[in-house]
């Protein structure tokens, strides 16, 4: 029921990235978009540089807000705190629709990342 790809430029393997900041959108794309959806649906994320940021998209092809979600808001709220803190509100989170199914969590970060991550 699930499809899975990761899309990541080779040389972004090596970036310092503070940890646990995609595993809960992956997680919220599968618990609140994927489950949901009778057929099952894609889950994918990809990272890439544009203008000096670093972006990271996840998105999936599940119920989307056709289906409303009892979920809280933590995981979101979480990671949008601690990119502030982190970042100093260079960062951003950005969630939104896809088309034609489904939601998409778009992380930017500054680039290069800082190498001491709180």
């Amino acid at each position: 029921r699930i499809r899975f790809t990761i899309d990541c430029e080779a040389e972004l393997g090596i970036t310092p990235f503070p940890p646990l900041l995609i595993q809960p959108l992956v997680e919220n794309a599968v618990i609140h978009g994927i489950e949901p959806a009778e057929s099952g649906g894609d889950v994918s994320v990809i990272v890439s540089i544009k203008q000096h940021s670093l972006i990271i998209r996840v998105s999936d092809t599940g119920a989307g807000l056709a289906k409303k979600s009892h979920g809280s808001k933590i995981s979101t709220n979480n990671i949008k705190q601690r990119i502030a803190l982190l970042f100093n509100d260079t960062a951003t989170l950005e969630l939104f629709e896809n088309k034609p199914t489904g939601f998409v969590a778009l992380l930017s970060l500054p680039h290069p990342l800082m190498t001491n991550s709180k």
